[in-house]
């Protein structure tokens, strides 16, 4: 049972991730803004002590030094270098391929097997303070989400045996702009050029609701996925380095 967080204030230091929290079974909150230092951070243990915060989030800027040293000094765990990428939306916009269609209910659970396996790169698997077979757990969870409405649509790339890998995508509330969620092709149908047909599937999917600008994040580890996104366009826009703290309240 997860203790009861009440809603963190708007001048708290941090906030109360409640889905995080209900998934991992302990709770789990996020640093509010970037930046730390001495005085800060005894502000965020004390809120974090108060609350029976298990572990912490710190997204931070790398050019921060007191920053990172807070952050080294205190014992926060370096757990991914978070890269944005983005490009423009522009011109004429190329139809979506045959072998790209929208997912269905009955592709649901070929799209679980396939996130299962798709996201090893990300924090989750870095941080052996989580469970793997929970992390594994996560992107199944996550990819049946983004079906059930946490995206507005999922594209699959199938030629005709089922699908072979997916990607999410985003509208965001200004209407000018989205984003790339999830994106995995499958073990056995790699290096077949599917993930840049769906990474253009999904620009033009945006592009076709009036987006101007897409953005897709990843991690600094995953080459492979920063070739592809290079490869289709995007360049890198942002670098943030995301901490996690953990505290001791017992067995996870």
């Amino acid at each position: 049972m997860i203790p009861a967080v009440p809603a963190a204030p708007m001048d708290a230091p941090c906030q109360l991730l409640p889905w995080d929290s209900a998934f991992f079974g302990f709770p789990i909150a996020r640093v509010r803004g970037g930046t730390l230092n001495a005085s800060r951070q005894g502000l965020i243990d004390a809120w974090c002590n108060d609350n029976g915060i298990r572990c912490l989030y710190l997204v931070a800027a790398p050019d921060d030094a007191e920053t990172v040293t807070t952050a080294e000094l205190r014992g926060y765990h370096l757990a991914d270098v978070r890269l944005t990428f983005e490009r423009p939306i522009q011109g004429p916009v190329p139809s979506i391929p045959l072998s790209i269609r929208p997912a269905k209910e009955h592709d649901i659970p070929t799209l679980q097997a396939i996130a299962r396996a798709g996201h090893t790169d990300t924090r989750f698997f870095y941080d052996r303070n989580f469970s793997v077979a929970r992390a594994h757990d996560l992107y199944e969870e996550w990819i049946r989400a983004s079906f059930n409405g946490f995206a507005q649509k999922v594209l699959v790339a199938d030629e005709g045996g089922g699908p072979e890998g997916y990607s999410t995508c985003h509208l965001l509330a200004d209407g000018e702009s989205g984003s790339l969620g999830l994106l995995a092709v499958a073990a056995g149908s790699q290096g077949k050029g599917f993930g840049k047909t769906l990474v253009h599937a999904a620009v033009s999917w945006l592009a076709e609701r009036g987006a101007k600008r897409a953005t897709v994040v990843t991690q600094g580890r995953n080459l492979t996925a920063q070739r592809l996104y290079g490869r289709c366009g995007f360049i890198p826009s942002q670098v943030q380095l995301y901490y996690h703290l953990w505290f001791d309240r017992g067995a996870r």
